[in-house]
Formats: structure tokens, C-alpha cells, sequence
């Protein structure tokens, strides 16, 4: 073999040992493109499932929910309004985690919704007897709330909560 030979083959290993480099910078640089993508759509995931959650929170924190949940023969008026607004406040903290993932704007209203609701629950009471019948309770409950277009922020909720999951989709 001739001088001029052996530096084409050398400069032909040294070309396919440098195009082997770059191959495998390259596939390196698309295994990260995709582990980022995956990254981005298991987040996607989380956060849909905590606008999922508060959804849920939301539709249940309703007080015709609350009522149909927790109505019971031979409560009073005071016993039921109790049930209702600890299990407000209690799945309210289960659900607090879920702050982290959704909008400030959202968790705002429904830290607002829960307060109102609560507020709600309380004003009616004042319309009763403690000792009363919660049929009585109820009935000034439904009326209210069939009166009061705007009495509770839950469907206004329910709309900000599917606006922002369907623009993570």
C-alpha cells in the first residue's frame, strides 16, 4: 500500500468514526426530545386529573348534592347544616394539594364557592328554629336557591374548570 493509500483510508476511518459521532449525538438529542415530550404529556395528565378532582369537589359541594347526601328522618335543622358544611370544609382539605396544579384564578373562586356556600347554608339557618325539622331547613333551602339565580358560584366554577382543561388538551 502507498502512502497516499493509507491517508485515504485513515481519513475515511476518521470520517466514519466522526459520522458515528454525530449518529449517536443525534440519536441521544431525539431520545431527550422524546423523554421531554413524554414528561409534558404525563404533566398534561396531572394536571387534567387535578381539574378533574376539583370538578368533582365543585359538583359535590353543591347544596342541592349536599342536601339529596345528607338529608336524613329525624334530623334537625341545626344537625343537618352541620353534616353539610363539614363535609364542605373536609373534602375542600382533601382536595387542597390540587392548589399546585391549577390556576391561581381558579382555586380563588373555589376557595370563594366554598366560602359562599358555607355563608349560604348559614343564612338559611337563621331562618329556622335550630331545633326545627330539617324539612323545614330544606324547604327554605330550595326555595332560596330557585329564587337566588346567582345564590352559589358553583356552576360559574364548573365553567372556569372546563375553559382551562380544554386548553390543556
Amino acid at each position: 500500500m502507498t502512502n497516499i493509500e493509507i491517508a485515504y483510508l485513515s481519513a475515511l476511518v476518521v470520517v466514519i468514526v466522526l459520522s458515528l459521532f454525530y449518529i449517536q449525538k443525534l440519536l441521544a438529542q431525539i431520545e431527550m426530545l422524546k423523554q421531554k415530550n413524554g414528561f409534558k404529556k404525563d404533566n398534561t395528565t396531572i394536571l387534567l386529573a387535578a381539574y378533574e378532582r376539583m370538578t368533582l369537589y365543585t359538583e359535590r359541594s353543591k347544596i342541592e348534592q349536599l342536601i339529596s347526601r345528607w338529608n336524613q328522618p329525624n334530623l334537625s335543622a341545626i344537625d343537618l347544616y352541620h353534616l353539610m358544611v363539614n363535609s364542605i370544609k373536609e373534602e375542600f382539605e382533601h382536595n387542597a394539594t390540587q392548589q399546585i396544579y391549577i390556576t391561581q384564578g381558579v382555586w380563588s373562586a373555589i376557595s370563594k364557592m366554598k366560602e359562599q356556600n358555607i355563608f349560604v347554608l348559614n343564612q338559611v339557618l337563621q331562618t329556622v328554629d335550630k331545633d326545627a325539622p330539617s324539612t323545614q331547613y330544606i324547604k327554605n333551602l330550595v326555595t332560596f336557591l330557585n329564587t337566588s339565580e346567582n345564590a352559589t358560584m358553583n356552576n360559574m366554577v364548573l365553567e372556569a374548570l372546563q375553559h382551562e382543561a380544554k386548553q390543556l388538551m
